[in-house]
Order: C-alpha cells, then sequence, then structure tokens
C-alpha cells in the first residue's frame, strides 16, 4: 500500500497533476474563483420565490443575481430577483433561476410546497 501512495505521489509531482500557485512573472498572484450560490438553506428540488429567499433562507440579492446571470436571466429578472423563481438544485443549497415571473411571484409558505409565478 504504501508504494502505491508513493508512486501516486511521484506521479502527481512529475505531471504537474498537484494544484500549484498561479504565478505572473514568477510572483504568486490571486485568482478570483467563481462565486458558487450556495450559501443559503433551500431544500433540494423545491421551487421558491427570490422574495422567499432572501427573507427565510439566507440567501443575498447578490447570491440571486448571480443565479440569474449564470443562467442568463433578462434585464427584467436582474432588477426584480424577488420576483423570479428559482429552483434549489443540490442538497448544499444552489439555486437556479426558472423564469422572471411578469406577474408576480407567489409564495406558498409552507415546507414541500413550490411557490409559483402568479397567473392573472
Amino acid at each position: 500500500m504504501k508504494s502505491a501512495l508513493a508512486a501516486l505521489a511521484f506521479l502527481a509531482m512529475t505531471t504537474g497533476a498537484l494544484a500549484r500557485a498561479p504565478t505572473y512573472q514568477g510572483q504568486a498572484v490571486a485568482v478570483q474563483q467563481p462565486h458558487p450560490v450556495t450559501l443559503g438553506k433551500c431544500h433540494h428540488y423545491q421551487r421558491y420565490c427570490g422574495s422567499w429567499l432572501l427573507k427565510h433562507d439566507g440567501y443575498t440579492k447578490s447570491d440571486l443575481e448571480d443565479a440569474i446571470k449564470q443562467e442568463g436571466g433578462g434585464d427584467d429578472a436582474q432588477k426584480d430577483p424577488e420576483n423570479a423563481l428559482f429552483e434549489c438544485t443540490t442538497v448544499t443549497g444552489k439555486i437556479d433561476m426558472l423564469e422572471w415571473c411578469f406577474n408576480g411571484c407567489v409564495e406558498t409558505g409552507a415546507a414541500g410546497h413550490n411557490d409559483a409565478c402568479a397567473n392573472y
């Protein structure tokens, strides 16, 4: 087992498989990582109005705007993320924007029930 681990370590070091700090002209540089929208506490596969995510689930307006940008949401959604409909896509709380609700987003307020766009 030790020889296998040693071989893997040698392979990683000689092939560059280990992560290295980025440099520019020999100086270390900081790299900004993409901001994953995984900060809240939504439930996997449940749909939420942006307003609910802001008030109850620990997301910020910036989190909603990031999710809207990632999904290619339009100007309306960017200006009014509270009325966008999002889906919690992972158990870690990642959200994706589904659509912007032209007539407003309706919060159901009940666990296990999806929020939805108004139909009037």
